[in-house]
């Protein structure tokens, strides 16, 4: 897709993280710098609406291949493909609330991005080999004028074939995207990505000036390619016209899955010529991280695969957080809105009739705690992911300390979003009607998540792990999320 970088969004959010991590740092190097500006200034990642990397890529980029079609063609269709090019920027940038609208065909809960990987992806994985009923939803849409914007909306009509096809997409992130295998190799190439990023931080010579026509052959490719149309125009024996146009064509065909793991076989290459093995190698976590990545090598174990497994670290959560009382020993009337939301959770399990502020979301679709899933995946979709990550980076670290492990984990919370909320508008027979008035699809997908883990974790000991130690990694595990969850709420309430 224009505009993704390699591997998509793994190694994007790999990016924003390790923009996050730099930003908290008070003394930053000249690369630490480098690598702020260029993020900060492409993505205002420290305003309330950050953006989006690959959608700014791909604005950037289309700009420039419109632009190029536009010269290369002949005067006399000139003026057409001028119209064409603009009409496409201004339904991209969202101009106005037309051109917000017509995009939403291809960016929404429903749109035909999802109409085509959905089950092309799940035919593909063997999962389920069925179609949607293509023609009769798209041909159900109609442009509405609602509260005085215009909006594509289906009709109640298809409601049938519209409820199949949210349920074919959660089946499609439960079972093939969220599978632990799937869920491993993403965190293995996320841990990756980060180490590497800061081994490279970390050296102090100056950095070597690359030749203009190829990306850098280390893993600083990942993201200068981000300030190139600025930084390289200069550069370039002629900065204007079709050389310019070429050369941004030839830096993105580059940069791709291929770029990304010959950087990887470089770095996997280089080390094991240099040491001969695994043995005196600085960092042994990241090279086998590496090698199990590039050989599917098996170094590190599932600590759970499955919700079934899930519920030994659920159970001994729940007996931590029943037994230690303390929930009721922080001040609620300071917290801010996702940790009254967790304590309301914990309130709700723990004393249905003793909450004092306001009741958790969950009552507005009728669930109970009890007996409706994980107490931990329904608190864990409360934080947002980099409250989450924090949490069960700090647990991680208790069971490595523990157990002497290398572990990492990979967390799924977005990726299990029902996919369709309950104010997902339809076209009635004589107004628009929200789908939670007539169907019970948006109420059937939430509960749906809190019966998979909200993260998988991932284990090392040189010693394979037995599976009564893996029983026991998975009791700690849960009493360290409690104290985890715990510390954080404290610091919330002052």
């Amino acid at each position: 897709m224009l505009g993704q970088p390699p591997f998509s969004h793994v190694t994007e959010k790999a990016l924003i993280e390790l923009y996050h991590h730099i930003s908290a740092e008070n003394n930053k190097n000249d690369r630490q710098k480098q690598y702020e500006h260029i993020l900060s200034k492409k993505l205002d990642l420290e305003s309330q609406r950050p953006k989006k990397l690959h959608e700014e890529l791909g604005i950037e980029l289309a700009i420039c291949i419109l632009r190029k079609v536009i010269r290369t063609n002949a005067q006399d269709v000139n003026q057409f493909m001028w119209l064409v090019a603009n009409l496409a920027l201004l339904i991209l940038t969202e101009h106005s609330l037309i051109y917000k609208s017509v995009h939403h065909i291809i960016d929404s809960a429903l749109d035909v991005d999802k109409l085509d990987y959905v089950p092309r992806d799940l035919r593909m994985s063997g999962v389920d080999a069925s179609l949607p009923e293509f023609e009769r939803i798209l041909g159900s849409f109609h442009l509405v004028l609602d509260n005085n914007k215009f909006k594509f909306l289906p009709s109640i009509r298809v409601l049938k074939s519209i409820e199949e096809f949210f349920r074919q997409r959660d089946h499609l992130y439960k079972f093939v995207i969220c599978h632990h295998r799937v869920a491993k190799t993403d965190g293995l190439l996320r841990e990756i990505v980060l180490e590497l990023a800061r081994e490279h931080f970390g050296k102090d010579e100056p950095e070597e000036t690359p030749d203009p026509y190829l990306l850098p052959k280390d893993i600083s490719g990942l993201w200068k390619i981000i300030d190139l149309p600025q930084a390289e125009m200069a550069r370039l024996p002629s900065p204007a016209g079709d050389d310019y146009f070429a050369w941004l064509e030839s830096q993105y065909l580059q940069w791709d899955d291929s770029w990304l793991l010959s950087v990887l076989r470089n770095y996997y290459f280089g080390i094991k010529g240099k040491n001969g093995g695994r043995n005196g190698i600085d960092n042994e976590t990241l090279m086998l991280k590496v090698t199990e990545l590039l050989s599917n090598r098996k170094y590190y174990q599932s600590l759970y695969k499955r919700f079934d497994t899930f519920l030994e670290v659920d159970e001994r959560f729940r007996k931590e957080m029943e037994q230690s009382g303390q929930v009721h020993d922080i001040d609620r009337t300071r917290l801010q809105a996702t940790a009254k939301r967790v304590i309301e959770t914990f309130l709700d399990h723990i004393d249905p009739d003793g909450a004092d502020i306001a009741r958790h979301d969950l009552r507005e679709y009728g669930i109970l705690v009890k007996g409706t899933g994980a107490l931990l995946s329904i608190i864990c979709a409360d934080f947002d992911i980099g409250e989450l990550r924090g949490i069960v980076s700090e647990a991680i670290n208790g069971i490595n300390n523990e157990f002497q492990l290398d572990s990492f984990f990979e967390i799924k919370t977005k990726s299990l979003e029902p996919g369709v909320k309950k104010s997902f508008k339809l076209l009635g027979e004589d107004s628009i009607v929200d789908i939670g008035e007539v169907s019970g699809i948006a109420t059937d997908l939430l509960r749906s998540r809190y019966l998979f883990p909200p993260f998988f974790v991932y284990v090392y000991r040189e010693k394979e792990l037995t599976n009564q130690e893996l029983r026991e990694i998975r009791a700690s595990l849960g009493i360290h999320m409690w104290g985890a969850i715990h510390d954080w709420l404290k610091s919330q309430g002052g």
